[in-house]
């Protein structure tokens, strides 16, 4: 296995410093330049970078069919569903909501666990099986569709705010960070990213309504598409703030109370939600009972959880698999993201910092959070922050590249042995 491992490292290496050449030159030329005045958002640079997310899953997808295959081949295994291996643990259960909705028990339960989790996903896995006729393949497409799409969304914002470099590096490094390889799983992770980056372009432009609605997306996507009212009232009140000071004082008021009206929408997600669970588990709160119950989450200070987990690597009773496979990993990102917050807060925007703050924030309040390392990867202005450190320096940014390789390479490969990587 570490032959494998250590060899697929090398290989991810060599595609990948080919593909940054190729998708990323130095210079544009001329003709690129011609066609993006003509359409300023689906430029030759957009392109690229669609392609290049695009060319990177398909690279994630050949590395987990190939390490499948001769692993179960070696085993006996004759049998192997290879879209199975993309659809584990939260996958099965999105996918049982799809085809039955939430009335249905997942097998040898007895009670609903599946109101834990949002409709928006299940919901678009439903509309694409119609197509495609695999209830798998069609999670699969929609998270690949999504990836690439949030790459190009990702690349757009920061090319405005911190230029061509360092936008090429974010894209860069969240598409190859450790636990990348969940974009192209049977989860939310790409259709969060992706609504979250959609909201987030469309509150840049001031188009309220059209952000608002991608926020309510995202709401219902995951409970972190919430947290989109940060940028939203940040902007908000930066727009207004500024007719205020022309004394304009009625347009001010008005404009701010009006456009402000469409955060409503947010709350008819987690209306929405809260509606299914009263529907279904005779409580609106019906989730939280199985969050604390059956997968023993525990909300607290999100001190007291970065400290709970810090002490579970020295607990005894703690299993070594899931010490190797999750906690360090969880207690490595949270400092690694904690460490570059401190580093970076003055240089960037408040509505970068206020965000991924808070999100950290929310992820760290919790003594048993085994998913962490998984829900930390779609909070893209950590990304930023590490992009704008190291884009200018060649030794930094190959370096960061490396550790992301070496380490995503260690958990994906376990997780397609069957480890437990939530």
């Amino acid at each position: 296995m570490m032959v494998n491992i250590l060899s697929s490292i090398c290989i991810w290496w060599i595609l990948f410093d080919t593909l940054k050449s190729f998708f990323f030159p130095k210079e544009s030329d001329t003709t690129a330049k011609s066609k993006e005045e003509k359409n300023p958002f689906f430029t030759a640079k957009i392109k690229r970078v669609m392609i290049f997310a695009l060319l990177i899953r398909l690279l994630f997808f050949i590395y987990g069919f190939v390490m499948t295959i001769s692993w179960y081949s070696n085993q006996g295994d004759s049998e192997i569903k290879a879209l199975e291996v993309f659809s584990t643990g939260d996958g099965i259960r999105y996918e049982m909501i799809a085809k039955s909705g939430y009335s249905a028990y997942m097998p040898g339960e007895t009670e609903l666990r599946n109101l834990c989790f949002y409709p928006l996903y299940p919901f678009l896995m439903r509309i694409v099986n119609v197509f495609v006729g695999n209830m798998q393949l069609a999670g699969i497409l929609i998270s690949v569709i999504c990836f690439c799409v949030a790459m190009t969304l990702l690349y757009k914002i920061v090319e405005e705010d911190y230029g061509e470099k360092i936008a090429q590096t974010a894209v860069i490094l969240i598409s190859l960070a450790p636990h990348s390889f969940f974009y192209g799983y049977v989860m939310t992770e790409s259709l969060f990213l992706m609504l979250t980056l959609l909201a987030w372009l469309f509150i840049k432009k001031r188009r309220w309504g059209i952000a608002a609605f991608c926020g309510m997306l995202s709401a219902l996507t995951r409970n972190f598409g919430v947290l989109i009212v940060i940028p939203y009232c940040l902007a908000l009140w930066k727009e207004y703030r500024e007719i205020w000071k022309q004394k304009e004082y009625r347009k001010a008021i008005q404009g701010f109370i009006f456009n402000g009206m469409w955060l409503g929408l947010i709350l008819i997600a987690v209306g929405v939600y809260l509606g299914i669970n009263y529907y279904y588990g005779g409580s609106c709160f019906k989730f939280m009972e199985f969050q604390t119950g059956f997968w023993r989450h525990r909300p607290c200070y999100f001190g007291s959880g970065i400290q709970g987990m810090l002490q579970e690597l020295f607990s005894e009773d703690m299993p070594k698999r899931m010490l190797y496979v999750s906690r360090i990993p969880n207690v490595l990102n949270i400092f690694f993201f904690l460490g570059l917050l401190l580093v970076s807060f003055k240089e960037h925007k408040e509505d970068y910092v206020l965000y991924a703050t808070i999100y950290f924030m929310i992820c760290t309040s919790d003594l048993s959070q085994m998913s962490l390392s998984r829900f930390m990867v779609v909070l893209f202005p950590i990304f930023i922050f590490l992009a704008k450190k190291v884009s200018h320096n060649k030794v930094y940014f190959y370096s960061v590249i490396a550790v992301e390789i070496i380490f995503g390479m260690y958990l994906y490969s376990l997780k397609l042995l069957g480890f437990k990587i939530f």
